[in-house]
Order: C-alpha cells, then structure tokens, then sequence
C-alpha cells in the first residue's frame, strides 16, 4: 500500500511511465484473441522507489511497470540471464588513476537504459493495476486493480525491466556499442572500457568516463547519441550510493550516502603527488 504522502507522486510517475512506454513503441495494446493460445502472458507488476540525493533528501518518486519475470519459462522465453556489474575496487582505482594522471570524469546516465535494448523473444503482459482501456488507450483508474486484462494485453516490443533477459540483453548492447567506438573489454573487469585516450566504467545505466579534455568526452558521447538515450551529468558526484567529492587540496574524499545524517566519512582517498623529472611519488591511503 501507498502511503498518503506520497500517493499522489507515485500516481503521477504511473501515468508518465505509461505514456513513455508506448510513445517510444516499448508496448503496444492488442486485443487478447490476436494472441495464441499457447502463449501465457506475464503479469504486470509496479515497482515504487524514491530517489535520494546524497544528503538523503527525496529528489523525485519513480514508478517504474515491470512484467513478473518469475512467471518467465528457460528455453521458453529467455534464455541467458548473467550481467556483470562493476566491483566497487574498479571504480576506486579509476577515480585514483584519475587524480594522478590529471584525468577529467563525467558521469552519464542512460534513460530507460533497459528499453534501449533489443527484445530477444515474443511476450505478452496483462493491463497493468490501475489503468483500464479506453477508445485504444490505456487510462489512469485507481478503481482498477486488475486492470482491463480480460480483453487485452500489451506486446513487448523492447526490453524492458523486469525480464529475467533484461540485464543481459542491455549490457550486450552497451557493450557492442562501446567495441564497435574502438575501446577494449578489460579482462580483469567486464565493466571497464578501456580505450587509449578514455576509461568507461559501467554500473547498469550509470558510467563513468575519465579522460583528459572535454573534446575527447564530446566525440564519446556524441557517437553514443546516436543509438542511445542518455544524460551527460557533468563531473562525478554520487555512484553507486556514494558521495564522491574532490577537495582543493587534490584529495578524493568519498562518503556514504546514509553517512551524512552521522556527518561520518566511510572513506578518505588522500593522493599527493610530487611529480619529479623522471618520476611521480603517490601516497594513498583508504
């Protein structure tokens, strides 16, 4: 259940997400007889979050619709599940690598970056709880709880969250995309990208990018545009529920997102560098 406080936005984001998801022919509403018979339709679930800033404050309330990917049969429709996710100790030695090479960061966000893949099967999904059809469309009703399921459904057109495939089949298209601009996988982790002017790490829809001028991330993230949509975010702040702040005195000082109401630090990165003719001395310590 809902809480009163914050029924209404979550209601708002519901009908934003529903209106996204066919405007961009994520779904699309088909009358139930069109469908075979065989083919068992996957329930549609919501799933409510609220987004904090690092200083724990609400910044918005995201409802995002997701088919039941438990309903979901291997070799039925879906097949391979695994995507890696960034360790935590890779992201601290680019941040690190970063402070002593000189290495500008941007953060990235990718939009829906689940919707942006391709679907790799046929499904179906029920009219979600809380919107009913009307003349076509799908309508906001909070009478409804089961939505107008007997009559249609919605086809996936696209990946979409949820998916027992959906992790997978996202970062398959991340990574393409990424080969295809010239950068190589990193062996020792699957979600770093390393190309010879510019460092990607990959956490899901976030990435970071380390490189030395601006140009090189306009030419990055300018060719990525063209396939995808996403949101340059200036330099690095929060990841991964982390604070990530550069001092003036060229330390990285790093801090949890919950730590701020302790006014606690969980990490200090100090780098000092002394750079030499031949050499470069560094102290870190964590």
């Amino acid at each position: 259940m809902l809480q009163d406080s914050d029924r209404k936005f979550f209601e708002q984001d519901m009908r934003r997400e529903v209106q996204d998801l066919i405007s961009t022919g994520t779904v699309t509403i088909v009358p139930r007889p069109s469908v075979a018979s065989w083919i068992k339709p996957l329930q549609a679930i919501w799933s409510f979050r609220r987004k904090r800033a690092p200083d724990w404050s609400i910044l918005k309330h995201k409802a995002r619709l997701c088919p039941h990917g438990g309903m979901q049969e291997e070799g039925v429709n879906y097949w391979h599940t695994y995507a890696p996710v960034v360790n935590w100790r890779t992201v601290r030695l680019s941040l690190i690598l970063s402070l002593l090479s000189g290495l500008k960061s941007r953060q990235v966000d990718y939009v829906a970056a689940y919707t942006q893949a391709p679907l790799d099967c046929e499904l179906y999904m029920n009219i979600p709880p809380g919107f009913v059809v009307q003349n076509g469309t799908l309508e906001f009703s909070s009478s409804s709880t089961k939505g107008s399921s007997t009559d249609y459904l919605l086809h996936l057109n696209k990946n979409v969250y949820g998916l027992k495939q959906a992790g997978n089949n996202w970062f398959t298209e991340i990574r393409g995309s990424l080969l295809a601009l010239g950068f190589t996988q990193s062996s020792h982790d699957p979600c770093l990208f390393i190309r010879n002017n510019c460092l990607v790490v990959i956490y899901v829809d976030d990435c970071l990018f380390f490189a030395k001028t601006d140009a090189i991330f306009d030419d990055v993230i300018m060719k990525l545009q063209e396939n995808f949509t996403l949101t340059p975010q200036g330099d690095v702040g929060a990841f991964l529920g982390i604070d990530i702040r550069r001092t003036s005195t060229g330390h990285l000082r790093t801090c949890s997102v919950r730590s701020h109401q302790q006014n606690h630090c969980l990490c200090w990165f100090r780098v000092r560098i002394q750079r030499t003719q031949n050499s470069s001395n560094y102290n870190s310590t964590c």
